[in-house]
């Protein structure tokens, strides 16, 4: 939960105990367990497009409060569950113990987003518009994997409370819709809701299809867990495979409180890129990272990288796209995509959606691939 900012020092330290990684401890974050150095693919190379993890910014910052050693290669290998030999015990799907991908081992397997309620509107319904075809086509992109929506949930707000509605077959075989009320709170200043995320956790570990690889909701409703939270962006059940995080506080037309939840005003600030491509941006960057989560892969803490952890949503909204070398070949590893394929898929996203900044740095990383 983001706290309220004081006043910083020119130095702020990383938390006690951590130290950034150097060159060599990188270099041998990449390689597997018997693997020298000299036989990894270029691909894998940082060809200096990566830079290394920052200094501290602010007393928020992820690293100065969080003391992490970071996943190597070799301890993503050793422990992610869909690599296993072993069908993992809570998935009902068909598993072939030969293959070495998740594809291979799971050639059923999907990943899925669920829309908890409707993502096309914001505060007054007029904000930004996203559209979750194009969070779809981006995670399939950056995955390798089959990637899917069910349909949406329906809530409805009645009176300071938010209502999940069903649709069930009755005792005559007639399909009923009924009702349950969410944990939620309510400010009728603002008229601002907030959902108790662990309640729509649990509900959506009840959604989750059979050849589910992992199940992801996303939402325009802001969340909380405690009393105390201003907000939380979300929360993932790793071992169930669920998660659920809200896209509202990405949404640039919007400001925040520091202090209290509801406190929230429309702005209509100046960007260089338009509000709706950078909701888009700030929403593909979230889903692909919680993603990563839920298929093993830790936070980064070798480079900047898009699985760095962040401590409030300045710290997450400067962080990169991409993935770093070692998390690059994690993911590589686990889903066997053409590297330079994906490169070129997400050139053209980036391309369509007008984020020029990606485009070139894609540019450059294509060049230097395609040189070797």
């Amino acid at each position: 939960m983001p706290r309220k900012v004081q006043s910083q020092s020119r130095f702020i330290p990383y938390a006690r105990g951590f130290r950034a990684p150097s060159k060599k401890v990188k270099q041998k974050a990449l390689i597997g367990h018997g693997e020298c150095s000299s036989h990894i693919s270029k691909e894998f190379a940082d060809g200096e497009h990566f830079e290394s993890v920052q200094k501290c910014q602010s007393i928020d910052d992820w690293l100065a409060n969080v003391k992490e050693n970071g996943q190597t290669y070799a301890q993503f290998i050793n422990n992610c569950p869909w690599l296993s030999t072993r069908k993992w015990r809570k998935v009902n799907m068909k598993f072939v113990p030969s293959g070495e991908t998740i594809h291979e081992k799971y050639p059923d397997g999907k990943i899925y987003i669920i829309p908890v309620g409707d993502l096309t509107t914001g505060l007054n319904n007029n904000l930004c518009i996203l559209d979750v075809d194009d969070i779809i086509e981006y995670c399939q992109i950056f995955l390798g994997l089959p990637v899917v929506t069910l349909p949406a949930v329906s809530l409805v707000r009645n009176n300071g409370k938010v209502l999940w509605l069903e649709d069930k077959v009755g005792s005559r075989k007639k399909r009923q819709t009924t009702s349950v009320v969410l944990p939620s709170r309510y400010d009728k200043r603002s008229n601002h809701y907030q959902l108790h995320v662990a309640a729509v956790l649990e509900k959506l570990r009840k959604s989750l299809p059979d050849d589910a690889i992992c199940l992801l909701g996303l939402t325009m409703y802001d969340l909380y867990e405690d009393d105390a939270d201003l907000f939380v962006a979300g929360m993932a059940a790793g071992n169930h495979r669920v998660g659920l995080f809200s896209l509202f506080r990405y949404n640039p037309r919007l400001a925040f409180s520091k202090e209290y939840w509801y406190d929230i005003t429309e702005i209509d600030s100046i960007l260089k890129i338009p509000h709706n491509e950078l909701m888009l941006q700030r929403g593909c960057k979230l889903v692909v990272h919680e993603i990563c989560h839920l298929l093993g892969i830790d936070h980064c803490i070798f480079y900047l990288c898009c699985m760095n952890g962040s401590g409030h949503l300045e710290e997450d909204f400067r962080q990169p796209m991409f993935l770093c070398p070692i998390d690059l070949r994690k993911l590589h590893q686990l889903c066997g995509f053409d590297i330079i394929q994906r490169y070129e898929q997400l050139r053209g996203f980036f391309g369509k959606h007008h984020m020029e900044k990606e485009c070139l740095w894609l540019e450059r990383r294509l060049d230097f691939l395609r040189k070797g």
